[in-house]
């Protein structure tokens, strides 16, 4: 029987911090639910940095360098960061 899931609801309190609402929010992910488009709408709003996959050496230098910068921006506006690998 599947569970019902208030994404919005989820999301929010993931992003008040609630170590439950993550946890439960990256599972949907893993567990490849059919609430990911929900999820993924939910979260359009958030900023992203990096790439799903591994680039070459010398474009992974560059790229850490710019993740780095997007990271520094997104903190001077004293916003929250988390890096998931």
């Amino acid at each position: 029987m599947s569970r019902v899931v208030d994404v919005p609801d989820l999301v929010a309190r993931a992003r008040s911090g609630e170590p439950r609402a993550v946890a439960r929010l990256i599972s949907l992910v893993e567990d490849a639910s059919p609430h990911l488009r929900d999820v993924a709408a939910a979260l359009a709003q958030t900023h992203r940095a990096g790439a799903g996959r591994r680039p070459h050496r010398l474009a992974r230098r560059r790229q850490v360098h710019d993740d780095l910068a997007a990271f520094t921006a997104l903190r001077r506006k004293e916003l929250r960061v988390g890096v998931l690998s």
